[in-house]
Order: structure tokens, then C-alpha cells, then sequence
């Protein structure tokens, strides 16, 4: 078996998308929500559930269906991997539901604010897009953790458990996005998986992110 290769990737960061490094959209708006709905009529994407999702679960199935557009798949093998990781978990969507039961004169909780109170559930509702049933997990970590992912992603490729994963950072907090897909495939071509080839593309800095428009 070939060594697994990242086939594809999408970096979204200060309101713009990269895929494979070039720019795929770009919106300069007053918030994060705007952006994401931006996004997702650029993408002609009818998918009803997704005006029901959170932030977080909104910007990784985008980042996600631009991945997969830009593999040319129409379908994805069952046992397709979702390993995915953040800073903050799901504290976005965990304040909205705080405020909706902070008080006794404001006890509003909302179901469908609540469902989202769990991280995994931004892989759950991947996996429900896309039918996948193989191995997945979501993690969190202070920062974004090439050195995990390599290591958690290489290990399912290599014990045979996967064909394909889409893997990555997925935070969403106070109004920003800062997102990193990739698509790791066992084949001889591609980016080489390994921490240092992960850590070019996250690239947040300045210089780097200009230099790949």
C-alpha cells in the first residue's frame, strides 16, 4: 500500500477560502454568519438543514463539500474517516445556550441551540451528509496539532482502517472562522503527510496566507 498524501485541502482564515492554495471565494463582511451563507450560495449547495446548523458545524460541512468538489468524487467510500480538532470546542454555541437559561426571568433554552452543545456533533452531521461510517473523532488541543494528526490519521491507514480521511482544524469562536480540511489518500501523489508538510498549509501568518492568493 502507498504511503498516504494529502490529495486536497481548504483553508478558510480572514474571510477568504483557499482550495489547494488558490483563492476559491472571498467576502469582506460585517460577520461570520453573513459569510457563511455567503459561501454557501456561491457553492449552490441545496441543502436545507444546514440554515439549522451552528457555526461550527455550518463551516466545516462547507469547508467540506468544497474539499471533496475539488477531488472530482460524486461519492465517497463507507468507510471514509472524519478526525477533526479545535481550540474551544463547541463554547460558540455553549454561550448562546448559557444566556437562553441565565436567569429566572430569561429561562429560554432552545432544543435546537442546545443539540449543537457538543463538538462531535459537527462530525456527526458530516457524516450524515455524506453517508460515512468510518472511524471518526474530535478533539481538542490550545492549538493546532500537526504532530496528532499525522501521527492519530497515519495510524488508521496504516492498521487498514480507512481509504480515505478528511481531517483537520476546525475552530469557530466570537465571530471568526479559522478552518484547515484536508483530504489524506493512501497514493504515491500529493502533499506528503507528515507534521511539517501540515503546518505550511495551516500557515496563519500573514506572508504565507498573501503568498498563496
Amino acid at each position: 500500500m502507498h504511503q498516504p498524501h494529502i490529495s486536497h485541502y481548504v483553508r478558510i482564515h480572514e474571510g477568504r477560502v483557499l482550495s489547494d492554495g488558490r483563492l476559491f471565494y472571498e467576502a469582506q463582511t460585517a460577520g461570520l454568519p453573513e459569510f457563511l451563507q455567503g459561501l454557501y450560495r456561491h457553492l449552490g449547495m441545496p441543502y436545507p438543514k444546514f440554515f439549522k446548523m451552528d457555526a461550527l458545524c455550518k463551516a466545516s460541512l462547507l469547508a467540506t463539500e468544497i474539499l471533496l468538489r475539488q477531488s472530482g468524487r460524486t461519492e465517497l467510500p463507507e468507510n471514509t474517516s472524519v478526525i477533526l480538532s479545535n481550540a474551544s470546542s463547541s463554547l460558540d454555541t455553549d454561550l448562546r445556550h448559557q444566556a437562553s437559561i441565565a436567569g429566572e426571568g430569561n429561562f429560554f433554552p432552545s432544543p435546537s441551540v442546545f443539540v449543537y452543545t457538543l463538538p462531535n456533533i459537527t462530525v456527526g452531521e458530516i457524516c450524515i451528509k455524506y453517508g460515512l461510517k468510518g472511524e471518526n473523532g474530535f478533539y481538542v488541543f490550545p492549538r493546532f496539532n500537526a504532530g496528532f494528526l499525522a501521527t492519530y490519521i497515519g495510524g488508521l491507514f496504516e492498521d487498514g482502517k480507512t481509504e480515505l480521511c478528511i481531517g483537520g482544524w476546525v475552530e469557530v469562536f466570537e465571530n471568526t472562522a479559522d478552518i484547515l480540511l484536508f483530504l489524506t489518500e493512501a497514493k504515491e501523489k500529493g502533499i506528503p503527510f507528515e507534521p511539517e508538510e501540515l503546518n505550511k498549509i495551516f500557515a496563519p501568518n500573514e506572508t504565507t496566507w498573501k503568498s498563496r492568493n
